[in-house]
């Protein structure tokens, strides 16, 4: 059984002050969470990229390794990509992540889904699940 979330924050800020906007969801036992963001980007910036920018700065994780960069339909069926890619954080498991792109209208959406490398293979169906799930209103 699944249920829907959609955020009901609304804030009005000065003008020219940026907003990223960010929600998580955990899985019950700690193994694994899902995290939506999204961040202002330069107007003429395209989903790819967007993508590859963030893709550079993954590089910089310990023992990096990306195992497919593709492009895929992502936020609802709109055109953008899709990385998995493991590393290990400092003090950790090594981890097993899946992230979709998508840019538009000067912003940037991503959603990540982590789970430590050796649970990844259990959860991988529910992680991808709710990466198909994400969508964005209808003025994205």
């Amino acid at each position: 059984m699944s249920s829907d979330f959609e955020s009901r924050l609304r804030i009005s800020t000065p003008d020219g002050w940026p907003v990223q906007d960010q929600l998580t969801v955990h899985e019950p036992h700690g193994r694994a969470n899902v995290i939506v963001s999204t961040e202002p980007l330069d107007d003429g910036m395209d989903a790819r990229r967007y993508a590859d920018a963030q893709g550079h700065q993954l590089e910089e994780f310990r023992d990096y390794h990306e195992l497919t960069f593709e492009p895929a339909l992502v936020f609802g069926g709109r055109p953008g990509y899709r990385r998995w890619f493991e590393w290990t954080p400092e003090a950790g498991e090594r981890v097993t992540q899946v992230q979709i792109y998508y840019a538009f209208a000067g912003r940037g959406y991503t959603a990540t889904a982590t789970a430590t490398a050796e649970a990844f293979g259990e959860l991988e169906s529910a992680l991808l699940h709710l990466l198909d799930a994400v969508s964005l209103s209808s003025s994205g």
